[in-house]
């Protein structure tokens, strides 16, 4: 295993503290994975056994998302809606148009009040406010 260039904090994931691998430490092959930074490893580079682990997670989380084909078994898509002439996918429109683009939310309008500090307008007269 690769030595490290400096000083790095890492997160036991399994015990959830902090462990601090100082200039010069080869950490097991557990905690190295954790190193993503190259600047942090001696030579500039990831040793291979984190390149293979971070391939091996990269491929795993690809695998959990769905693919096109496993949506498509759903249900019919939009043009297999408008192929049968069914035009219930959207009201006055085409099931291929693109639904319009979110309203944005204007500012709030500043009143006269938030300029003063309540209680100023009377202590200003010189009154109680009375």
């Amino acid at each position: 295993m690769a030595k490290l260039a400096r000083a790095v904090i890492v997160r036991d994931p399994n015990r959830h503290r902090d462990l601090v691998f100082n200039e010069g430490e080869e950490p097991s092959a557990e905690y190295a994975v954790l190193i993503r930074n190259p600047a942090c490893w001696e030579g500039g580079k990831l040793p291979a056994a984190v390149k293979r682990a971070i391939a091996a997670q990269a491929a795993d989380s690809q695998d959990s998302v769905p693919t096109q084909a496993a949506t498509d078994t759903e249900g019919p898509t939009a043009s297999e809606d408008a192929a049968s002439g069914d035009d219930s996918a959207e009201p006055g429109g085409t099931a291929d148009d693109q639904a319009a683009p979110a309203a944005k939310k204007t500012a709030a309008r500043k009143t006269a009040a938030t300029g003063r500090s309540r209680g100023r307008d009377a202590a200003g007269e010189g009154t109680s406010g009375e």
